[in-house]
């Protein structure tokens, strides 16, 4: 198998890191709305049910919770498979023949698929800590409207 071959068999590994990084940015930012929505109308409605202890968890749960999904949106050091430009120079350079330039963007794609798939499953993560510190923050809501309703 050649190395043309073999890029073209890994290059869908980019393309899939690339549609995740799409797809928990667009998760974090539903997660973020809504939110900003349940915590707009229910923290109104839980500031007057529930205690000054479930009211102030509830606050901090949902401070984290929005924290966590901050923090998964702005990390962004995600890789590409080369710089065009270093790249068209190293070529002239070095006088590489195909299958040389080939060699390189497969090490370069490896690189990238591996250090992208670390960035998204780092911002899989804080978004499970969201979702934890919004669920605790429910949680809190109705253990706290329980017992003192």
């Amino acid at each position: 198998m050649t190395r043309r071959e073999q890029y073209g068999l890994f290059l869908p590994f980019f393309e899939a890191e690339e549609k995740r990084y799409a797809s928990l940015t667009e998760r974090a930012t539903i997660f973020l709305g809504l939110i900003s929505v349940i915590s707009l109308f229910g923290g109104i409605k839980v500031a007057a049910e529930v205690s000054r202890f479930g009211a102030v968890a509830t606050a901090v749960f949902v401070l984290l919770a929005v924290l966590a999904a901050l923090a998964s949106i702005f990390i962004r050091s995600y890789k590409d498979i080369c710089d065009v430009e270093d790249i068209v120079i190293t070529i002239d350079d070095e006088q590489y023949e195909s299958e040389d330039v080939y060699s390189v963007l497969l090490g370069n794609l490896a690189d990238a698929v591996s250090h992208n798939r670390r960035v998204n499953d780092t911002r899989a993560t804080w978004l499970q800590y969201s979702a934890l510190f919004f669920a605790l923050a429910l949680i809190t809501v109705v253990i706290t409207s329980l017992t003192t309703g």
